[in-house]
């Protein structure tokens, strides 16, 4: 889902310290579910810039 948002050049982040209470109740959150973390996804207040890809010899060592 983060890839997806970075790909459609929108802001993401990945939150996990909120209050769990408040959470459940805001969102109408069943009691035997229990939310552990929360990703926003919106418009940047800055460009984001896009980045290719790095070439596979770059990240990948083949050792035979």
């Amino acid at each position: 889902m983060l890839l997806a948002a970075v790909d459609c050049v929108l802001g993401t982040c990945w939150v996990v310290a909120f209050d769990e209470g408040h959470c459940r109740e805001v969102l109408s959150i069943a009691e035997n579910l229990r939310p552990v973390a929360m990703i926003t996804i919106g418009h940047a207040a800055g460009k984001i810039p896009r980045r290719g890809r790095r070439p596979l010899e770059k990240i990948v060592i083949w050792d035979q």
